[in-house]
């Protein structure tokens, strides 16, 4: 879960919290098949860590 969230927060820093977080590259990053990064990113979102919005193409997050 730590890994998560650090991989999130240094993608937003990246793009100054302006660009979404694709679940594909944080799949990729942390070696999580779909099922477990959906858990995760479930858990942050109940925890109020990351916001999910509609991109054109696919899901992104966002940090709160």
């Amino acid at each position: 879960m730590q890994n998560l969230k650090q991989a999130i927060i240094n993608r937003q820093n990246l793009s100054e919290n302006k660009c979404g977080t694709t679940v594909m590259s944080l799949m990729e990053e942390l070696n999580l098949n779909s099922m477990e990064i959906k858990v995760l990113l479930n858990q942050l979102h109940v925890e109020k860590f990351v916001t999910i919005r509609e991109g054109i193409n696919h899901k992104l997050i966002f940090l709160k």
